[in-house]
């Protein structure tokens, strides 16, 4: 209850006394009174120093005591607003009314004066004025007693937060969507159906619902068909598979790996036109080892001729010793339909010029082979050297 007085000069003493009121009211009670505000009612005390007004209110239902308290400075700064107000709109209403320049020059001028509730005499009309602007603030659950400028001023700092709070979220939005975009997956659930869900890439979780920073927007990249790494942690064990967003398949291959795959599925498939039973494979294998020893060993022996023909031909890719042999082996037999066959094979192959001219003679070969060997039977081993040919290169 300790009051400081404040001293009436900077020579003169501050006075300290023990305060007769209860609660600690400051100053000395001018009047009490009770008053009805925003619809609750009130016992008010008003209370006065040299430097601030304090008004000490009951709450009759809740038995809470609020302390609205004003310095005298800006109660006056208060005052000079409201005729300030007054005066505007007092000018507003002359030019309405079409007053003369002098006659509005003359309401401004009484605007300038100070008002005649800031005067000494009138200090009881102050005080009941300030009791006029009081108000109850139940903003965010709270119930409280304050001063009506004080709480429009609240008010527009509150104003001021939510207007700075909206431009840094307008600056930060495109940046927060990036990044999601490269955290999130939209993902479908299947080629079928087109529902999405929300994959993190990070964490393995999903959603069906998108991030809540979002707000109104979404992730713009659309689910596309390219294979994404996704990790999740389970049991303290780090784990790695891929997605698919286009179709919603799920992986633990690699990309490595699931190439690795698709080229072994390939080359089975080209290779499935050439493959062979290991029987024929083994059997052009010695050919092919033995054709050159047994050319040299009789080079008058038709078999041993068409068969070093065809391997240079097409094992070794000899197109010039398979020439050589070639004519050999038509001068030993040029009736042979294996001869025939081969020979013609080779003059499709090399594209020899003239390129017309020698299709022309090849096919003429091809029918003279079909008549003499209709069943083909006759280029069964030199068809095991055709194809042992393809697997080798």
């Amino acid at each position: 209850r300790i009051i400081a007085y404040k001293a009436a000069s900077k020579f003169a003493s501050q006075n300290v006394v023990f305060s007769k009121h209860a609660l600690g009211q400051r100053g000395e009670q001018r009047f009490t009174r009770g008053k009805k505000i925003s619809g609750e009612l009130f016992v008010c005390k008003v209370f006065e120093t040299g430097d601030d007004v304090t008004i000490q209110l009951y709450h009759r239902y809740s038995c809470k005591v609020f302390n609205c308290s004003v310095s005298n400075l800006e109660v006056r700064s208060w005052v000079m607003d409201d005729n300030l107000t007054a005066a505007a709109s007092a000018n507003a209403v002359a030019i309405a009314k079409g007053l003369s320049a002098a006659e509005r020059g003359q309401i401004e001028l009484e605007a300038q004066k100070e008002p005649l509730i800031l005067r000494p005499e009138n200090k009881r009309t102050l005080q009941e004025w300030l009791l006029d602007q009081l108000v109850v603030d139940t903003r965010n659950g709270q119930f409280k007693v304050v001063f009506r400028r004080q709480l429009q001023k609240s008010r527009k700092l509150e104003m001021i937060i939510k207007i700075q709070s909206i431009f840094r979220k307008a600056l930060t939005r495109r940046i927060v969507i990036e990044k999601l975009d490269a955290l999130m997956l939209k993902v479908r659930v299947s080629p079928t159906d087109p529902t999405i869900y929300y994959l993190n890439k990070k964490t393995g979780a999903s959603s069906w619902e998108k991030p809540k920073l979002l707000g109104v927007y979404d992730i713009p990249t659309e689910p596309y068909r390219q294979w994404t790494e996704v990790t999740y942690l389970f049991d303290g064990v780090l784990y790695r598979h891929y997605v698919n967003p286009h179709t919603g398949k799920y992986t633990t291959y690699t990309p490595d790996q699931a190439a690795s795959k698709i080229q072994s599925l390939s080359r089975n498939f080209l290779l499935r036109p050439i493959r062979m039973p290991m029987a024929q494979f083994v059997k052009a294998g010695t050919i092919y080892k033995t054709a050159k020893a047994m050319y040299e060993k009789n080079k008058k022996k038709l078999a041993a001729v068409i068969n070093y023909a065809i391997v240079s031909h097409v094992v070794d890719l000899d197109e010039k010793l398979a020439k050589t042999l070639y004519g050999e082996a038509v001068d030993l037999s040029e009736a042979n339909p294996l001869v025939t066959r081969a020979y013609a094979f080779y003059m499709i192959g090399t594209c020899e010029a003239p390129i017309a001219l020698n299709r022309e003679r090849a096919s003429t070969l091809f029918k003279d082979a079909a008549r003499k060997d209709e069943t083909n039977s006759r280029f069964d081993i030199a068809y095991y050297i055709y194809r042992f040919a393809c697997l080798r290169n």
